[in-house]
């Protein structure tokens, strides 16, 4: 078991660019890294069938003891909320860093959020933005894009044209790639637009824990565990851009497990 590791929580895989940079720039840390493609990206669930999964996984990554917990989906951020607030480890995530980010950086500027329209519809970031003018730019095709290999292609280029065509020479100063991995498309972006910055978060996340987390290891050779509840070959199919190892990992499959034991223990005892 790795011990003493910064937790990532994800829902899809908007978080294994940011796994990439975090073992980059600390590479004495151990992490362990879970997602939820089973249930991705959790909009044909309940709120709280969606929360009970959510807490599955951070369970897991308490019971193996993680120093800090990272949750790279504003989706779950939206869902948990409250509850990662009741954790007693510290809890950094993508929707709070990103409002920082963008207030401190680009206070009263022009904006693009580059987001899921159901993220877009709830509101999570332009309520606390302080800008000039704001975009909502919907990245749902472009996201599947990305999830069936589909960088650097005439498609992805085509689709990123259709997509941003509103913000044509409207003088931009920043897109916020709500999603994470959005900052892989930022080629097809550069094609057809002109602006000062899309947002990484893996820089944005690294640096908060470099100024503001005192636990760092600073010796040993750090070491990575990918869970996920997918089989394999989609797993890697969905991922093509990363090198790291995946572990199969499927809580519903153990919950049912667990339960079964317990009503067969329970239907013991009672006969």
């Amino acid at each position: 078991m790795i011990k003493n590791a910064i937790g990532i929580i994800d829902s899809g895989v908007e978080g294994f660019n940011i796994l990439d940079t975090l073992t980059k720039k600390f590479k004495h840390e151990n992490f362990i890294y879970i997602n939820d493609l089973k249930h991705y990206p959790y909009f044909n669930m309940t709120e709280t069938e969606a929360l009970e999964v959510i807490k599955s996984n951070v369970e897991r990554l308490m019971d193996l003891e993680v120093k800090l917990i990272l949750v790279v989906s504003d989706v779950i951020v939206d869902l948990a909320k409250d509850y990662f607030a009741s954790l007693s480890v510290p809890v950094f995530d993508v929707v709070s860093l990103l409002i920082d980010y963008i207030n401190e950086n680009y206070e009263q500027k022009n904006i693009a959020l580059f987001g899921l329209n159901e993220v877009l519809e709830a509101n999570l970031y332009q309520k606390n933005f302080k800008y000039n003018r704001l975009y909502n730019i919907p990245s749902n095709e472009l996201e599947e894009l990305i999830m069936n290999k589909g960088l650097k292609t005439s498609k992805s280029f085509l689709k990123t044209k259709e997509t941003f065509k509103q913000l044509k020479g409207k003088g931009l100063d920043v897109i916020i790639a709500s999603s994470p991995y959005l900052i892989l498309l930022k080629t097809e972006i550069e094609e057809f637009l002109s602006f000062n910055e899309i947002t990484d978060f893996g820089e944005i996340v690294a640096n908060k824990i470099h100024n503001e987390f005192m636990d760092l290891n600073i010796k040993g050779r750090g070491k990575v565990t990918v869970l996920g509840n997918i089989d394999k070959s989609k797993f890697f199919h969905m991922t093509s851009w990363t090198t790291f190892k995946y572990k199969y990992n499927d809580l519903d499959k153990k919950n049912r497990k667990q339960k079964l034991k317990k009503f067969k223990q329970i239907s013991n005892q009672q006969k």
